[in-house]
């Protein structure tokens, strides 16, 4: 006698974004598509370098000033990437330029030995975040994480995951009370159903619908930088960082990570976690 089949058990493959799933159905496949990007690359000469102040997997970025009119900028130098990805950053910046708090591109240069390629963003005086999150006051919290979720709100309106949010990206000029998200080099445009890598966003900061999956590739949520963004809210009200030694992946699913360092006060904040859905 045949054995009836089991049936199969419900992937969060399956769920689709709640909000904004059809936006860029709404738009028209010209509004995404990397090839209409807009790369034509001035030279470098107007851009003098005065230091370095990041690095990262594609490339390290500089203060700069425009010896123009001495405005003070971000100067990200790329390595030699694929011109297909500088198209896809290029394009995405694009959708979101004039977004609220979502850093703006404000040149795209190229050096004619190195043949690289060079972005010129606005600059923004970022506080360190180690030494400014365990200063803020609730008020204070609550109006940098309403600034976050506006601009992805904003990029969700478009059609576009960030998926690297973390503090490193976003800058804040307490001074100013001035917030930007920055670095959208792995942001993708979402589309429902479509298998996206998962190996993507740093590890302490991942959404729980990235972090669930071994697979390489995987579908997950247009919202997977929410979790993030909330993870940030959490580094700042216990003036401390519960996601290092990756606490956050072991609440999320004890495979991922074999070290658990928390106080009770933060076992408290990740209780929740266990227990919720998608």
């Amino acid at each position: 006698m045949a054995q009836p089949q089991a049936k199969a058990q419900p992937r969060w493959k399956q769920y689709v974004a709640r909000y904004y799933a059809d936006a860029l159905e709404k738009r028209g496949p010209e509004f995404c598509d990397p090839e209409t990007a807009d790369i034509s690359a001035g030279t470098p000469e107007p851009y003098e370098i005065i230091r370095k102040i990041g690095r990262g997997k594609f490339g390290e970025v500089f203060e700069g000033i425009d010896v123009r009119n001495g405005q003070m900028l971000a100067i990200k130098v790329l390595k030699h990437v694929k011109k297909n990805k500088i198209k896809r950053e290029v394009k995405i910046l694009e959708c979101v330029d004039g977004g609220p708090n979502i850093v703006r591109l404000m040149d795209i240069v190229r050096d004619p030995d190195s043949r690289m390629y060079s972005f010129v963003y606005e600059e923004v005086d970022n506080d360190d975040f180690k030494e400014f999150y365990p200063s803020l006051r609730l008020f204070e919290i609550k109006y940098y994480l309403y600034q976050m979720l506006k601009s992805l709100e904003f990029s969700h309106q478009m059609g576009i995951m960030h998926r690297d949010i973390k503090p490193h990206n976003v800058m804040i000029d307490h001074s100013k009370h001035k917030l930007r998200v920055i670095d959208w080099g792995l942001a993708e445009f979402y589309r429902p159903l479509t298998d996206y890598n998962v190996r993507v966003a740093s590890r302490h900061y991942k959404g729980p619908d990235i972090s669930n999956q071994i697979q390489y590739l995987s579908q997950y949520l247009l919202s997977s930088s929410v979790p993030r963004t909330c993870v940030i809210l959490t580094s700042q009200s216990l003036s401390s960082f519960p996601l290092k030694n990756g606490v956050f992946l072991k609440s999320i699913d004890p495979r991922m990570h074999p070290n658990d360092h928390m106080s009770s006060e933060q076992s408290q904040l990740r209780m929740p976690t266990r227990s919720s859905g998608p």
